[in-house]
């Protein structure tokens, strides 16, 4: 009967001290998830519940270092897109519903007079365009694209200072998956050497 008591007493306790330590391997690992490191993994030897416990902890981590390596590639192609659209000699630029201007590329910021620092929180379209230009984009442009996608046109861009430039320019309406419109964004080229050839057939004819 003593023998058989201390066996079961040591079986307790190894037992005891199998269950801590795997109760401490889910806590380090815990905490280290918690500190960034989604690599982490716990061994899974057996098939009891803090087995499947281990389990659901990997699967977890896996898919939370799967979700992070794929903001990773979104944010880096990202970046190398801005790179691309700010290298760009074309305006670039997208604007809200309501006609506030969301991003401008250098080459639209330099054709508006503004510097890449300037603020433009409280830009409108309004404020880019000479106000006939505006108005085509207004009531033609925007409702064209939220309609049929696109809208395709020549108007004008007109800095801080007053200066006119020609443009041919294009609307694009961006859509969620319900089909209603996000935002727009418009791409448009200085077409200012092309008026000025077409003014000089205009004189010789």
């Amino acid at each position: 009967a003593v023998l058989t008591e201390t066996v079961l007493a040591a079986l307790y306790i190894f037992s005891s001290n199998v269950v801590i330590k795997r109760i401490n391997a889910l806590s380090t690992a815990a905490m280290e998830m918690e500190g960034g490191n989604y690599a982490v993994r716990i061994p899974v030897r057996n098939d009891d519940e803090l087995g499947r416990l281990s389990a659901s902890f990997n699967a977890m981590a896996a898919g939370i270092s799967e979700r992070n390596h794929i903001k990773r590639i979104i944010d880096e192609a990202q970046v190398r897109l801005t790179a691309i659209i700010d290298a760009t000699p074309d305006f670039v630029a997208t604007a809200s519903l309501d006609g506030r201007v969301l991003y401008m590329n250098k080459a639209a910021r330099k054709l508006s007079g503004l510097a890449d620092a300037d603020d433009i929180s409280n830009l409108r379209i309004r404020d880019v365009h000479p106000k006939w230009a505006a108005d085509i984009v207004l009531e033609q442009g925007l409702p064209t694209a939220a309609r049929y996608g696109i809208w395709q046109g020549e108007t004008s861009f007109m800095a801080r200072g007053g200066a006119l430039t020609p443009a041919s320019q294009v609307i694009i309406a961006h859509r969620d998956a319900s089909g209603s419109v996000l935002y727009y964004s418009t791409i448009a080229r200085d077409i200012s050497d092309r008026k000025r050839a077409e003014e000089e057939v205009r004189k010789l004819n």
